[in-house]
């Protein structure tokens, strides 16, 4: 659970700096641009958008003129707000993604229960957008993924990536079918050292700590590398026979999770 939008997850919070367009009017931050959205009066929005700090917005925000239907569309200003804060910029976007499928949770200590959790009590408003905006993100790079690897054309240094923090079922036996059928030395991802079977290891070891693959998928992915390991083994003619029950029973797994090739 990420339980506070500060430190290296302070890009969450709406007092981020993030430059945003909404309703033709720039906002440094997107609490500037939702403080804006209280009032209908343009000269107060652009006098918001125009404050130095988020805080002051905020300040600002309470002395406007509140429009009447504020308490039922404030929630979806907010999530078109910090929608265009993410879909404006790329790292942010990708930032959001590398949370992974972690609970957001805006805690504070200023007593915010709507947008936030205060002493374990809120209804984490923002936390939820911010989680429905991921998922959206995350289902269109879970489409693409799986159109990369159906077509030959996803990095194999991305399986780390892949193996590490996704949490589609489908994407990861997708990516566990190609890390199978790649030559050790495929797979370099430049982060330690010059033996190609260390950075297969580590590929090995994300996939299988990953809670959302299956056991089969997991023994299918453990069999292969051990299978691997003999075939860099220069004494690999004294283990023909083990290889052989290997590969057949790596089949036979392969079938039982993908489904026989005959029958597609």
């Amino acid at each position: 659970m990420i339980s506070a939008f500060s430190g290296r997850h302070a890009f969450l919070s709406n007092f981020f700096k993030a430059t945003i367009t909404y309703n033709g009017i720039v906002y440094p931050t997107a609490e500037h641009a939702f403080q804006a959205q209280k009032t209908l009066d343009e000269n107060d929005r652009n006098t918001i958008a125009g404050l130095p700090y988020p805080g002051r917005a905020k300040k600002y925000g309470k002395t406007v003129k509140l429009r009447e239907d504020w308490d039922n569309i404030k929630v979806n200003i907010m999530k078109e707000i910090v929608t265009a804060k993410f879909d404006s910029s790329p790292h942010f976007k990708q930032a959001l993604l590398e949370t992974s499928s972690e609970e957001l949770t805006e805690g504070n200590n200023w007593n915010d229960t709507y947008w936030g959790i205060c002493n374990g009590i809120g209804s984490n408003h923002l936390g939820k957008i911010l989680m429905e905006i991921r998922a959206k993100y995350q289902m269109a790079a879970d489409k693409e993924t799986l159109v990369q690897i159906a077509l030959g054309t996803l990095a194999p240094e991305k399986l780390l990536a892949i193996a590490l923090a996704s949490t589609n079922v489908d994407v990861l036996a997708a990516a566990a079918e190609m890390y199978v059928q790649l030559d050790t030395g495929d797979i370099k991802l430049q982060l330690i050292t010059q033996t190609p079977g260390r950075d297969m290891d580590r590929v090995t070891s994300a996939f299988v700590s990953n809670k959302h693959i299956s056991d089969q998928v997991k023994q299918y992915i453990m069999l292969a590398r051990t299978i691997k390991g003999f075939e860099q083994d220069v004494r690999e003619g004294t283990r023909e026979h083990t290889k052989w029950v290997m590969r057949r029973n790596l089949k036979i797994l392969h079938d039982k999770i993908y489904g026989d090739d005959d029958e597609r």
